[in-house]
C-alpha cells in the first residue's frame, strides 16, 4: 500500500486478520478498502448484522462525528434513526433548537465563543464565533458568522455568549433539551425493521456484544467506536452516500476533528459528496472570503476534493483567502483532472514553485475557460487580437498563465497587464514568452509602476538580451525604482541585442546616480543593435545632484555617456 496505516495494537491486529481472509486475494489498494473489509468481517463474527443494523451503525458514526464527539449519547442513536428515514423531522427539531435562546453565561466572552448579536446594527440577531478579541477591559470582539463574513468591531455589551466554543457545542447542548422531540419522531415515522434495529443496538451493547461499538456507561446509556479509526471511516462512507445531510459547521471551516474523514473520503471517490453534504446546488460555489475559523490543513484538504469532485459545479471562487504557495501545490493536481470551467484564485499569496505548480496544472486542463478572470478559451483558440487585462489582479499564477498561452496567440498584437500584481516571477515569464517567440506580433509592453524588484530586472533583461522577436518596439519600465543597477542591466541587453527592435527607452524619473549612467554609457557605447533610437534620462541624478542640488557633483559619470554618444550612431534623440 506504501503508506503508514496504524501503529495501534488493535488496529494491527485488524489488519493481520484482514491478510488472513484475503489469502490469495491480495490486501486492500486504499485505507478505505481496508477498512470496509475489516468492519464487515467484524460484523459478521457478531452474528447480528442486517442491512437496517448496517445503515443504523453507518449514521449513528457519522452524527457523532457531526458533534465532534466519540463519546455517543442515548438521545444521538434516536437522531441517527430518525435522519435514516425521516430526515425532514429530524432537521425542523435542530432549527428549533439552534433557534432557542442560549442559556445564562455571566463570564467573560472569549476567542471561539458562539455568541449572538443582540444591540442595534446591520448584524442584530446573526450567530457566529468571535474570532479577534482586543483583550482590553472592556472588550470589543470581532465575530465570523456561518457564511463567512467578518463583522467590525462590536462591543461586549453587544454580545449575547453561549459560553462554549462553536455552533456545534451550542447545538449539542440545545439537542440535548429537545431529546423528547427526537424519541416522540422515531417512534411516530420509523419503520418496523428500523426500530427493532435500534432496539438491537441498545441491547447488545449494554452486554459488550456489538462488534464496533463499546458500553461506556449503563445509566444513562452512553458508548462509543471500539476505535476512532471506525467512525471516522463510517462518516466518509456516509459523506459518501446520496441523501446525507450536514448539519453544523461547514466543510471549509472544518476543525482537525474531520481530517482523516475527508481523506477517507477522497479515496472513496464520491462524487460531489462535499458538496452535496454542505447543501451546495447549482453551478457555483463562492468562497471568497469564506474560509477562515477552520484547521487549515484540513480545508486544504476539503478544497482539493472539492476541486477533484466538482461534479456538475463549474465556477468556484477562492479569491482573497491568503491561500500560499504550500496551498497551491496541494490544489494543482486535482486541478489537471477538475471538471470546473472557472476558477478564481485572486488576491492570494501565491509565487513561487507554488504559482509554477497551479499555472502548469491550470494550462494542461482545456476544460479550464476561465482562471482569474483571464480568458483562457479565447485565448487557445487563438481569437483575440488585443487582451486588455490591465486591473484584473490575475497574480503571478496568472502571469505564468498568460505567458503559457502568448506563443499560441499568433493573432496578438497588444497585452495590457498592468495593475495585476504579477510580481518578478510573473513579469519576467511573460517577457520570456513574448521574447521568446520569433512569431509574434506584440509591438509594445507596458509594466511600468508595477513594483518590479531587482530579482524581477534580471529575468526581464536576460529576456530582452536573448530576444528573438521582431515585432517589439517599445518597452515601459518606468516607476519601478530599478535604479542605476537595474537600468544598466536593461540597456545591456537591448543593447547586446542584434536583433533587438526596441527604438526607445523612458528612464525619466528613476533616480539613476553616476554609477548607473556609467552603465548604460557602457552599453550604448558597445552596443550592435541599430534599432534604438530614443532615450529619455531626464530627471535623475546623472551628476550627483537632484533637482534641489542636493549631493555631491560629479561629470565622470555624465562624461562617459556624452563619451559614448560620441560612437552610437543609431540614437538620434536624447533627453
Amino acid at each position: 500500500m506504501g503508506q503508514k496505516v496504524t501503529s495501534n495494537p488493535l488496529m494491527l491486529s485488524m489488519v493481520a486478520s484482514v491478510y488472513e481472509l484475503r489469502q490469495g486475494v491480495g490486501m486492500p489498494a486504499t485505507v478505505a478498502e481496508l477498512y470496509a473489509t475489516a468492519s464487515d468481517a467484524m460484523l459478521a463474527r457478531g452474528g447480528v448484522v442486517t442491512p437496517e443494523l448496517k445503515r443504523l451503525l453507518q449514521r449513528i458514526f457519522f452524527e457523532a462525528h457531526v458533534a465532534q464527539r466519540r463519546l455517543i449519547e442515548d438521545r444521538q442513536l434516536d437522531e441517527a434513526a430518525l435522519g435514516l428515514e425521516a430526515p425532514e423531522a429530524l432537521a425542523k427539531i435542530r432549527a428549533e433548537a439552534a433557534a432557542m435562546p442560549f442559556e445564562p453565561f455571566g463570564g467573560r466572552a472569549e476567542m471561539g465563543h458562539y455568541v449572538e448579536v443582540t444591540k442595534k446594527g446591520e448584524d442584530k440577531g446573526r450567530r457566529g464565533v468571535i474570532t479577534a478579541d482586543d483583550k482590553s477591559s472592556r472588550p470589543s470582539y470581532k465575530v465570523t458568522f456561518a457564511d463567512g463574513t467578518v463583522s467590525g468591531w462590536l462591543a461586549f455589551n453587544r454580545l449575547c455568549s453561549s459560553g462554549l466554543v462553536g455552533e456545534t457545542a451550542v447545538l449539542q447542548r440545545a439537542m440535548a433539551a429537545r431529546a423528547p422531540a427526537v424519541r416522540a419522531a422515531c417512534e411516530a415515522r420509523l419503520s418496523v425493521a428500523l426500530r427493532e434495529a435500534l432496539r438491537t443496538v441498545r441491547e447488545h451493547v449494554l452486554v459488550d456484544a456489538l462488534p464496533l461499538l463499546s458500553l461506556w456507561q449503563s445509566g444513562p446509556l452512553q458508548l462509543q467506536s471500539s476505535h476512532l479509526s471506525f467512525q471516522e471511516y463510517f462518516a466518509a462512507v456516509a459523506l459518501c452516500d446520496e441523501g446525507t445531510e450536514l448539519s453544523g459547521t461547514l466543510p471549509w471551516q472544518w476543525p482537525a476533528w474531520w481530517a482523516n474523514a475527508v481523506k477517507l473520503g477522497a479515496e472513496m471517490q464520491g462524487d460531489r459528496w462535499l458538496l452535496r453534504v454542505a447543501g451546495v446546488t447549482g453551478d457555483t460555489l463562492d468562497l471568497s472570503q469564506k474560509l477562515g475559523g477552520g484547521d487549515w490543513p484540513t480545508v486544504r484538504r476539503v478544497l482539493v476534493a472539492v476541486v477533484a469532485n466538482a461534479g456538475e459545479l463549474r465556477t468556484l471562487n477562492l479569491s482573497q483567502n491568503e491561500l500560499d504557495a504550500e496551498d497551491a501545490r496541494a490544489l494543482a493536481p486535482a486541478l489537471t483532472k477538475t471538471t470546473l470551467a472557472r476558477v478564481d484564485m485572486r488576491g492570494n499569496k501565491i509565487a513561487g514553485n507554488g504559482a509554477a505548480q497551479l499555472s502548469t496544472a491550470v494550462l494542461g486542463n482545456l476544460k479550464i475557460e476561465m482562471f482569474n478572470e483571464i480568458p483562457l478559451k479565447e485565448m487557445r483558440a487563438d481569437s483575440l487580437r488585443r487582451l486588455d487585462l490591465n486591473g484584473k489582479r490575475v497574480g503571478v499564477e496568472g502571469g505564468m498563465v498568460v505567458a503559457g498561452l502568448i506563443p499560441v496567440m499568433g493573432a496578438l498584437t497588444s497585452v495590457k497587464l498592468r495593475g495585476n500584481k504579477l510580481g518578478d516571477e510573473g513579469w519576467g515569464a511573460i517577457f520570456a514568452a513574448i521574447c521568446g517567440n520569433k512569431d509574434s506580433k506584440i509591438m509594445s509592453m507596458d509594466a511600468s509602476c508595477e513594483n518590479i524588484s531587482p530579482a524581477g530586472v534580471k529575468l526581464i533583461a536576460e529576456a530582452l538580451r536573448t530576444s528573438v522577436t521582431g515585432a517589439l518596439t517599445s518597452v515601459e519600465l518606468s516607476g519601478n525604482k530599478l535604479g542605476g543597477e537595474g537600468w544598466g542591466a536593461i540597456f545591456a541587453a537591448i543593447c547586446g541585442n542584434k536583433d533587438s527592435k526596441i527604438m526607445s527607452v523612458d528612464a525619466s524619473g528613476e533616480n539613476i546616480g553616476p554609477a548607473g549612467v556609467k552603465l548604460i554609457a557602457e552599453a550604448l557605447r558597445t552596443s550592435v543593435t541599430g534599432g534604438l533610437m530614443s532615450l529619455n534620462l531626464s530627471r535623475n541624478q546623472l551628476c550627483g545632484l537632484d533637482d534641489l542640488r542636493r549631493g555631491t557633483f560629479t561629470a565622470e559619470g555624465i562624461t562617459e555617456f556624452a563619451d559614448a554618444l560620441r560612437v552610437n550612431g543609431a540614437l538620434t534623440e536624447v533627453r
